[in-house]
């Protein structure tokens, strides 16, 4: 829905010939994109967010970058991070193997030895028919010529109970990346009161603004939450953190905002099309 920094989609063809991907897998499927890729449901893979968390190549293991992640959708529809970049393309999955076949990716300039992973990443991916081993919210993916990609998964983030970083906001869906000095400072909480976020319930919302304190309650339903007056401490920072406090406290005050999870992504939306995207951090305290 929204990107932080701009971005170059190109094709496999172009990137083999770069160097960053070479020969990502073959065509699957009927070749008609998206979704094309033959799945066989009876490894239970598809629909799970899997963190790569090492890579081995020729005896040598390589420990992954945070954010590096394979998902595979139950129409194959494969997309995820190598290192910094991003990919997207389509998955067969046949008698305990796993292929990719043609690959869209990003052209982000990344440090030389994340470029180097990624290449190593890439090319493991795209050797052709990989055995896949799932145990126990584990995937290896085995290479032909024995290298190995070890995965684990990654549940989603609930919306209540879990401490969601603000790390944009938006417009219209379009991200802007938050000041330097405010980056990583606000952050929200809801409260688990109630049985579930969907049930319409009122929960409590804790957290700070970048600089002030902030509480509320917020009542929750299917895809939709409002926010009352907030109560905030009343101290000045400098003016990029204020830009940011404001921006957040107009979601207040009895608005009703869209949110939208997505695994580890949290967006909240206000009718006039302005909002905020944030990433989940750590599991909060439940409320008592």
């Amino acid at each position: 829905m929204y990107t932080q920094r701009p971005t170059l989609i190109s094709t496999v063809g172009t990137l083999a010939a770069a160097g960053l991907l070479t020969a990502c897998g073959t065509a699957t499927g009927d070749g008609s994109g998206a979704g094309s890729g033959t799945v066989d449901t009876s490894l239970p893979l598809t629909g799970v967010h899997w963190n790569v968390r090492d890579l081995t190549v020729a005896g040598k293991t390589y420990k992954a970058p945070d954010g590096s992640h394979v998902r595979i959708e139950p129409d194959g529809t494969t997309s995820g991070t190598l290192g910094c970049n991003r990919f997207h393309s389509t998955a067969e999955i046949k008698d305990g193997t796993v292929s990719f076949g043609d690959t869209a990716t990003t052209q982000i300039g990344c440090p030389k030895q994340m470029m180097a992973y990624e290449e190593l990443l890439a090319k493991a991916l795209g050797a052709g028919r990989l055995t896949a081993k799932v145990a126990a919210g584990t995937l290896t993916l085995t290479t032909p010529d024995g290298d190995r990609i070890a995965l684990t998964e990654e549940k989603p983030a609930p919306l209540t109970g879990t401490e969601w970083t603000v790390t944009s906001l938006v417009r219209n869906e379009t991200a802007t990346s938050l000041p330097k000095d405010a980056d990583g400072k606000a952050h929200l909480t809801f409260s688990k009161n109630g049985k579930e976020a969907k049930d319409g319930k009122e929960a409590k919302v804790t957290g700070t603004l970048g600089c002030n304190r902030v509480s509320a309650t917020a009542k929750i339903t299917d895809g939709h939450l409002t926010l009352s007056r907030p109560i905030t401490t009343r101290m000045i920072c400098p003016e990029p953190v204020m830009k940011v406090e404001r921006a957040l406290l107009r979601l207040f005050d009895g608005k009703q905002l869209t949110y939208e999870l997505n695994h580890r992504g949290l967006t909240l939306t206000a009718p006039d099309g302005t909002g905020i995207a944030a990433t989940a951090g750590k599991t909060a305290t439940p409320a008592k």
